[in-house]
């Protein structure tokens, strides 16, 4: 009998939030798929592949209230050994992205548990 102790696993979950806007509540659909291209491309690189999908976010923002916005969702799963290698960077990436996107924080997600960058 075939079980799953046999099979090669990626025990942890990354996701990072890309927004859809700028300053807050401004489109910036063109400036968004260029930014997933790029964390598609760094998260293959450091975790061996990575999936994007599209999803709706609201948030409060202090300064336009509530903002409700397309976002796609980047998604790896890796080993222990390469989050530790890489965690770093993946910080350093969704600091970019706050400051390219003039976003108030970037969402980060950790094996389950959700970080504002």
């Amino acid at each position: 009998m075939r079980t799953l102790s046999h099979l090669y696993s990626l025990e942890h979950c990354i996701r990072l939030y890309v927004p859809g806007t700028v300053n807050v509540n401004e489109d910036a659909a063109a400036l968004q798929e260029a930014t997933v291209l790029r964390v598609l491309d760094s998260f293959s690189t450091w975790f061996g592949g990575a999936t994007a999908y599209n999803a709706k976010g609201a948030y409060k923002s202090a300064v336009a209230g509530l903002v409700m916005e397309p976002i796609v969702i980047v998604e790896s799963y890796a080993t222990s050994a390469a989050v530790n290698v890489n965690m770093e960077h993946v910080i350093a990436l969704c600091e970019s992205i706050k400051d390219e996107m003039s976003q108030e924080a970037v969402a980060l997600e950790y094996d389950n548990r959700l970080d504002f960058v």
